[in-house]
């Protein structure tokens, strides 16, 4: 039996021309550099068998090749959203968690564990080994990961049964259909964990024929939280939509030029003019900070999320959300650039500098993120294309025990996600 996660099936491409399993290992298809996916649920909860609400999550995962590790290492993060939409109004979306994501795939597609917790789904789907015709059927074990209110996950098998449905026509793509059908299981009868996972799940897998074009899948889901002594805690029905595909060399490659080249564009264009009044007043805040003019530069990254442009020593008022008006340019110059790659979503992370409580830190780098999307927003972008998070001072760039340091430590960073 192959155990082909869905990691697995895009990062090889020439994909599935033929429902055939051996196909799919055949050296001459050749990993991915990438991988992104994107999971989107939609659940009805009830405690105590009462209905308490609607409750929307997603999951963001994003992997790239280590290959100066071993040929067979990922590294990347899962990010983690809930309550997506509030009163169905389009706004960005706050990051409530993330984790990062180490594993390997051997060449049967499996993903190692190395006996921990994945914060994503794994072995899954499967496909058996030779030529698999409509109407075959098999059975394989997967693992999921679920998250509870406090944003912990638990890792949770389940028991998959699959069956081969054919070729058919997915959003205008040609695509070949599994249909699947599992339950969750209790892996020990005398598991330490403090709530157990018991409930079902069945949908359809749509593998798209072209290799850059990925997967689809729905599924409706009813999961059951039980505690220790037997009585159900909560209980969830609804939907999942997931998709996501592989991303290969020549598509990094591409988007990192496009936005080199759109970004010396907009250097060539020299600055624009700012008011009088707005230079004396930013002059004023930056004098009694100690911190002199920079060269407003922003800085091309490729990562495992997409490209990041950072914003170094971005000025904001002190202690404030607020930025400065000679940070004008600098976002109209980066407000083009996204507006180039609107058909994509975008990432916004916060950080500040090591000065005060862990709490002070964290409240005020989200907050300047979600001033950034707001500028962006007034520049012509939609705020619905942000999610956003803040890291306080949590990942610095530069020692924070001088003035210059703590500047650089202070920026912004826009991700055009994959």
């Amino acid at each position: 039996m192959k155990q082909c996660n869905i990691l697995i099936l895009l990062l090889f491409g020439g994909f599935l021309q033929f429902l055939d399993a051996e196909t799919l290992y055949l050296s001459s298809f050749l990993p991915s550099e990438q991988y992104t996916c994107t999971e989107r649920e939609n659940m009805r909860v009830y405690v105590d068998n009462r209905y308490r609400g609607l409750q929307n999550r997603q999951r963001r995962i994003f992997l790239e090749k280590a290959g100066d590790i071993t040929d067979d290492f990922y590294q990347g993060s899962v990010y983690l959203l809930k309550n997506m939409r509030r009163d169905s109004t389009l706004v960005s979306q706050p990051i409530d968690n993330s984790f990062p994501v180490q594993c390997t795939i051997d060449t049967s597609g499996a993903a190692g564990r190395d006996q921990l917790a994945l914060p994503l789904r794994t072995g899954f789907p499967v496909l058996r080994e030779g030529v698999i015709k409509p109407g075959d059927s098999w059975k394989a074990d997967g693992r999921d990961s679920l998250f509870t209110t406090t944003l912990e996950y638990i890792d949770t098998p389940f028991h998959c049964t699959y069956v081969y449905r054919g070729e058919d026509i997915i959003f205008e793509k040609v695509a070949q259909i599994i249909e699947f059908e599992y339950s969750f299981y209790d892996s020990s009868p005398y598991t330490s964990e403090e709530i157990e996972i018991r409930g079902r799940a069945s949908g359809e897998i749509a593998l798209f024929e072209n290799d850059l074009e990925g997967f689809f899948i729905k599924e409706r889901i009813i999961r059951h939280f039980i505690k220790p002594d037997g009585k159900v805690e909560k209980r969830e029905e609804g939907f999942r939509l997931t998709w996501g595909q592989g991303i290969t060399r020549g598509q990094i490659d591409d988007l990192e030029k496009k936005i080199t080249g759109l970004l010396e564009e907009t250097d060539s264009g020299g600055d624009d003019l700012q008011d009088g009044v707005q230079n004396r007043e930013m002059d004023e805040v930056l004098s009694k900070t100690g911190t002199e003019k920079d060269d407003k530069k922003i800085e091309v990254e490729r990562t495992a999320e997409g490209i990041k442009l950072n914003l170094p020593s971005i000025h904001f008022y002190p202690d404030e959300a607020r930025i400065l008006p000679d940070e004008r340019e600098r976002l109209d110059r980066l407000s083009r650039i996204l507006l180039e790659n609107s058909e994509r979503d975008f990432m916004v992370k916060g950080h500040t500098a090591d000065v005060g409580t862990k709490e002070s830190q964290y409240l005020l780098s989200m907050e300047r993120a979600k001033t950034i999307i707001e500028e962006l927003a007034k520049r012509g972008l939609s705020e619905d294309k942000f999610i956003f998070m803040g890291l306080g001072g949590d990942e610095p760039v530069a020692e924070n025990d001088t003035e210059e340091g703590r500047e650089k430590n202070r920026r912004v960073e826009v991700y055009i996600l994959w």
